[in-house]
């Protein structure tokens, strides 16, 4: 929305009523229109028809050419074929990536028919990886825009980053930074047995996650289980744009997602690889799904097997003996994620898909 305001689209943002509104101030400076949907109730088949209504109508209202949807909106009714009746074009981009949803066909003409994939204009995606599973389960192949990273985050002083250092404890130690929801998918539990077997050889580092989640309770269980639970430091989640406060301490940046063998859910991108990248630290993660298209390997980072725990703990073990090739690593990933990943690059290439999307024919 930023970067298609700065290059003078008039950009609307729509939002239930729901969700957090942190980012008005910010909406209001680019001369973002905010619009908040009423789904109060929403569970009953009045309410989503309502929100649907609502909708679409403030969306004629103000003379938009179509719809941009970040993510697919479930739960408002018959809301894409409302649109598609209004003859207004949208665009649906696509992020998650589950192997059940193509195990049953009956199952994905559902989900198809529940993301409005029938009556879409166009289709993005978050990697080319994604891009590549999709395709034949789509009318049309989608358009890659990976999701972009820029240094806009809250900025912290080096008195800050100190003071927070202190406060954690963390003075004087190789600092490991996991930034993650706590959730079976991203896989702390191998991260934590991977952490401890580092830590009989490295005694001088830590581990600090920042999150929560479902799981975050058996972690602690299991932290203390391998005994490294003075060693782990778990920090709550923090608004978004003060996360660069845990990148700015940390060392080197470590997360190992697996596909989760109960539901097939893989990762389909790796944005804080990118992020971390952007702060000039290493980054180690996992050969799967997309994540491969956010770590260059032996380059800004490593990517590994994250079920072959001893050649992480090497790899691990590697940067931490090897400042210098942290700082290289470091700084080849801060330029790379400059050179291909800022909002601006992703606001242009969302701009010649929507506009594509909007002006043709019907």
């Amino acid at each position: 929305c930023r970067v298609l305001a700065k290059r003078g689209h008039q950009v609307h943002l729509f939002l239930r009523d729901t969700a957090p509104c942190e980012y008005t101030p910010l909406a209001e400076k680019l001369g973002i229109k905010l619009h908040v949907i009423s789904t109060k109730g929403w569970i009953s088949p009045v309410a989503k028809w309502r929100a649907c209504r609502q909708f679409v109508r403030e969306v004629k209202k103000i003379g938009a050419k179509g719809v941009f949807f970040a993510y697919p909106v479930t739960g408002w009714g018959k809301l894409y074929q409302a649109l598609d009746r209004a003859d207004l074009p949208f665009v649906l981009s696509l992020h998650s990536y589950h192997k059940e949803y193509f195990q049953d066909q009956k199952k994905w003409r559902k989900i198809q028919k529940k993301w409005g994939i029938p009556f879409a204009s166009a289709f993005v995606t978050c990697s080319q990886w994604l891009k590549e599973v999709l395709q034949p389960h789509l009318p049309f192949p989608p358009r890659v825009i990976p999701l972009g990273a820029d240094a806009d985050f809250q900025s912290f002083s080096p008195e800050q980053i100190s003071e927070l250092r202190n406060r954690l404890g963390l003075e004087g130690k190789t600092v490991l930074l996991c930034v993650s929801r706590l959730a079976p998918s991203k896989n702390l539990q191998g991260l934590l047995e991977v952490f401890a077997k580092l830590v009989s050889r490295c005694p001088q580092v830590c581990l600090l996650v920042v999150g929560g989640g479902e799981e975050e309770q058996n972690l602690k269980k299991r932290a203390k289980e391998l005994k490294i639970d003075k060693q782990v430091i778990w920090h709550p989640p923090v608004p978004h744009w003060q996360i660069s406060q845990f990148y700015e301490l940390a060392d080197l940046f470590v997360l190992l997602p697996f596909a989760d063998p109960s539901k097939g859910q893989v990762e389909t991108f790796g944005l804080v690889y990118i992020e971390a990248s952007l702060f000039g630290l290493p980054v180690i993660g996992s050969r799967v799904g997309g994540i491969p298209e956010a770590i260059q390997d032996k380059v800004t980072g490593f990517l590994v097997n994250p079920e072959d725990q001893e050649d992480v703990v090497e790899k691990l073990l590697y940067l931490i003996q090897n400042p210098e090739v942290r700082r290289k690593m470091g700084q080849a990933g801060k330029e790379w994620v400059k050179k291909h990943f800022s909002w601006e690059k992703t606001g242009e290439k969302l701009e010649k898909v929507l506009q594509e999307a909007f002006e043709r024919e019907p």
